[in-house]
């Protein structure tokens, strides 16, 4: 799947509620107790696949429990306002402008990248990160972890599979197109 869209992708209202419900295990507890549980859950599979952290909570406290994922996705904060410091020095970053209730179009292309690298990579999102894991899983490769919060309840495991993305795709379909370059490109109804 190279690109799916060349418009920007807005969230429709009535999706907001479904998106509430996780998309795949959810690891219930407090931080770090649910970092811990998801750490036992890895236990073994380091190296065999990739692990993708969505969120600064998510990608901190798995950091403080020894799991180090190969990608995470950070915007700076959390609760959309309180400003979280997390020490990635050494990674490669790369950026990303994504306003709240968005995808980009760009980001897209900012994930292939990410997936494309050998080495530990931070996407920095200038804006809001929460909407950023439909193309995280879209454009994973089989196989990959990707770990999100799920606010009030704990953690969120899910592996890139054939299944993942066809549910995740449905989601992008009902999604809004905007801010379109004219080239036509449409999904699928």
């Amino acid at each position: 799947m190279n690109q799916v869209t060349d418009c920007d992708l807005e969230l429709p209202l009535e999706l907001r509620e479904r998106l509430k419900a996780p998309i795949g295990v959810l690891v219930e507890g407090q931080h770090p107790e649910s970092s811990i549980k998801v750490k036992r859950m890895l236990e073994g599979k380091e190296g065999s696949m990739k692990v993708v952290a969505v969120g600064d909570v998510v990608t901190k406290t798995l950091l403080e429990v020894g799991v180090e994922p190969d990608i995470v996705v950070v915007d700076g904060k959390t609760l959309r306002n309180v400003r979280l410091k997390i020490n990635l020095d050494g990674w490669d970053k790369l950026t990303l402008k994504n306003p709240p209730g968005l995808i980009k179009k760009d980001a897209w292309k900012v994930f292939r990248d990410a997936y494309s690298k050998a080495g530990k990579v931070c996407v920095e999102v200038e804006g809001e990160e929460d909407l950023l894991t439909i193309p995280v899983v879209i454009l994973a490769p089989e196989g990959t972890i990707i770990i999100y919060g799920q606010p009030g309840q704990g953690l969120v495991v899910l592996e890139a599979d054939e299944d993942t993305k066809r549910i995740v795709m449905n989601i992008v379909k009902e999604m809004r197109e905007v801010s379109c370059d004219g080239s036509g490109n449409r999904f699928p109804k």
